[in-house]
C-alpha cells in the first residue's frame, strides 16, 4: 500500500518540477545544397547572436544555438521570431528549410 502512494507522490513532484522548469524551444532545420559551400553559416549565427542585423530586424538573440549534421543544420532558440526571420532569409538565398518545430 505504501509503495503505490510513494509512486503517486513522486509523479506529482516530478510533474510540478517539469511544469516550473520547462522552457519552450523552437527548432529550424535547414538543408544544405547548391551554393551553400560559399556561405559561412557559423558566422551568420554568431552575428545574429551578438547584435541586431538586417536579417532578423531585431536582436540580439544570445540563446540562438546551432547543431550541425552531414547535409543539414538545426537552429534552436527559446524565441520564435529570429527563427522565422532566418527561415525567410535561408529560403530567399535558395536553401531548403523544414519549418519551425516547437511548443506554442
Amino acid at each position: 500500500m505504501g509503495t503505490n502512494r510513494q509512486v503517486l507522490m513522486a509523479k506529482e513532484v516530478a510533474t510540478k518540477w517539469l511544469e516550473s522548469n520547462m522552457v519552450p524551444e523552437y527548432r529550424l532545420t535547414v538543408y544544405l545544397g547548391g551554393d551553400s559551400e560559399n556561405l559561412n553559416i557559423p558566422a551568420i549565427v554568431r552575428v545574429i547572436r551578438k547584435r541586431k542585423t538586417k536579417i532578423t530586424k531585431s536582436g540580439p538573440y544570445p540563446d540562438l544555438s546551432m547543431q550541425a549534421g552531414f547535409d543539414f543544420f538545426i537552429l534552436k532558440s527559446k524565441d520564435k521570431q529570429p527563427l522565422l526571420d532566418l527561415e525567410s532569409f535561408f529560403n530567399r538565398i535558395g536553401l531548403e528549410t523544414f519549418g519551425i518545430l516547437g511548443l506554442e
